[in-house]
């Protein structure tokens, strides 16, 4: 290319977002990238010319749309190339909307809109004779006779995400029992797929086609798979098998495909016998392995989009390396936790010892050049570092919930901090956030209005992290409220979307999962986590668990904790 191509990168994993971020750098791309996750390793690449993080609380098409022309504008990019399916509903709609927008790195619309809908996709293959697992559509869960149904069975929404919901994933199961079906159906008002169950093992092919011709493919095969489904953590390269290709090929022919995609198979591995799963119609988590093993799909179709007329097809191989293995770490590591978990129940310590060395001894192929880790790369190791922090975090989260007395060596400095900020009047505004807003935060917030003067200057708020707002408590925790002189009979739950943060906000967290929405969406303000204003500095708990669902005694114990912290936050606030 006579020039660098300014590209925008939209996504926040560390497998196909970074690895499109290095293979379009080393392209001669200009990079720039919009991330929903302000902690993405990826965001570390020093291959990353520049970059923006859109807060996941921008959970609307039209709020997508803004950010996405504003930084198109600002920047003058020159390509788009999205790497979560979020972002392809907003870029549809700009592109038909916007004459000159930049082209997208987004598959033909007759492709996109047949592969997105997994009943469609089904349907398709069917009429190209292609084997799949016999299985029923349902427009809702009244529909279904329990009685009726063999189990095992695959639980598939229609698709992964919704063009009216773009920030609620639709997840897969593997549902073995009717307990786990009923608890799958409860309420469930959009449509979706009870498919058979087909034993086997996981297998991609992935393709770049241009109208409806492929031009280069890759094979791979997954290892050590959850048993309860989703992606595979650590994969290897194998040979295209004829009769895969052939199937994806007709699929290509029939949708008139041009762009990327990963038909996902599984093949039973005492027959032979395979079936089509479904088809990954954009750039896929397993595609680091595809550019190692020597199919850079990331620059195929960037440069395909910014200058067709300069792309021939004896630049695309048709070969490429066989058993190369990558593994995510990140996915790998809580993957061999949750088996090793499982195996020890199930079979005792020593299975369990045994399954982890078979795992760790994995790891010689590295040794040889054999195997990668997606986020490392010589030249590029910040993301792989940040990932191995990450792991660290997540082992301290897990010492954190199980010996919580260690907080007693950190807490005095969070309460000591937080007291000299509020008796100086740092904050503007208190937030409370929990999950939904109707139980913890809520209560919190008119524990401490209560006791607050009615001339403070100091803005108190309870937000949550779910939709939809307008919800009132309910009515046992409004009962349970009473008896600490907490009124929540009229509270009505908000969400921090509506709410603009600064660096002079405090937001206090919960748990765990509020704790994790902070730190990827609410950055500049401050977090702390209200377990730590809870009784002495020895208090031996790691979070103010949800009582919602749960007993009287539940919600009492959650009001006695949150009644104590609001009190040290109030005398902190008046000193």
């Amino acid at each position: 290319m006579s020039k660098r191509k300014r590209v925008l990168v939209i996504g926040e994993d560390s497998r196909s977002f970074l690895s499109s971020i290095r293979s379009l750098a080393k392209n001669e791309y200009e990079v720039h990238a919009i991330s929903l996750n302000a902690q993405s390793i990826a965001l570390r690449s020093q291959y990353l010319h520049a970059f923006k993080c859109v807060s996941q609380l921008a959970n609307t098409e039209s709020a997508w749309s803004h950010a996405i022309a504003q930084y198109v504008t600002e920047h003058a990019i020159e390509l788009i190339f999205p790497c979560d399916e979020r972002a392809i509903f907003p870029l549809l709609e700009l592109r038909k909307s916007h004459q000159d927008f930049p082209p997208c790195a987004v598959v033909n619309e007759d492709a996109f809109y047949v592969f997105l809908d997994k009943w469609k996709t089904k349907s398709v293959a069917m009429e190209c004779d292609i084997p799949v697992a016999d299985a029923h559509h349902f427009e809702n869960s009244s529909q279904i006779d329990l009685e009726a149904i063999e189990l095992p069975v695959v639980f598939k929404p229609l698709q992964s995400y919704r063009e009216d919901d773009i920030h609620n994933r639709g997840k897969v199961a593997i549902v073995r029992d009717t307990e786990q079906l009923k608890t799958l159906l409860d309420g469930q008002h959009q449509p979706f797929i009870l498919e058979q169950y087909f034993e086997g093992t996981g297998e991609g092919l992935s393709v770049f086609a241009i109208e409806g011709v492929v031009k280069t493919a890759f094979a791979h095969q997954r290892l050590w798979e959850s048993a309860d489904g989703g992606g595979s953590s650590y994969r290897k390269s194998v040979e295209v098998d004829p009769a895969q290709l052939e199937a994806v090929k007709k699929l290509c022919e029939k949708t008139h495909m041009t762009g990327l995609a990963m038909f996902e198979f599984k093949r039973n591995p005492n027959n032979g016998k395979w079936i089509l799963i479904e088809v990954n119609a954009r750039v896929w988590g397993s595609i680091p392995l595809a550019v190692q093993s020597g199919i850079d799909f990331p620059s195929y179709f960037a440069n395909y989009l910014t200058e067709p007329q300069s792309v021939h097809s004896d630049l695309y191989p048709k070969d490429y390396r066989i058993d190369q293995y990558a593994r995510n770490l990140t996915s790998d590591f809580n993957m061999v936790r949750s088996q090793f978990q499982g195996i020890r129940r199930r079979k005792g310590l020593l299975k369990a010892l045994k399954f982890l060395a078979i795992r760790s001894f994995e790891s010689r192929r590295m040794l040889v050049g054999k195997e990668r880790i997606d986020s490392f790369e010589l030249n590029d190791t910040k993301p792989f570092f940040a990932e191995l922090l990450d792991i660290v975090k997540l082992v301290s989260s897990f010492i954190n919930r199980k010996v919580p007395q260690l907080r007693l060596f950190y807490r005095p400095f969070v309460r000591a901090t937080l007291r000299k900020k509020l008796g100086n009047g740092y904050y503007n505004s208190i937030y409370f956030l929990c999950y939904g807003n109707i139980v913890r935060s809520s209560f919190a917030e008119f524990d401490l209005k209560k006791k607050l003067p009615g001339d403070t200057t100091l803005s108190i708020h309870s937000v949550g992290i779910h939709d939809p707002t307008g919800r009132q408590s309910p009515d046992m925790f409004i009962e349970a409220a009473k008896q600490f002189d907490v009124d929540l009979a009229l509270h009505r739950s908000k969400h921090i979307r509506d709410f603009q943060l600064t660096d002079r906000d405090l937001v206090l967290f919960f748990d765990e999962k509020n704790q994790l929405f902070f730190e990827q969406n609410l950055a500049p303000a401050e977090g702390v986590n209200m377990t730590d204003l809870v009784g002495p500095l020895w208090f031996g708990r790691a979070y103010i668990d949800d009582p919602y669902g749960k007993t009287t005694q539940d919600a009492n114990d959650s009001y006695s904790m949150i009644n104590a912290a609001v009190e040290r936050l109030y005398n902190d606030i008046s000193r």
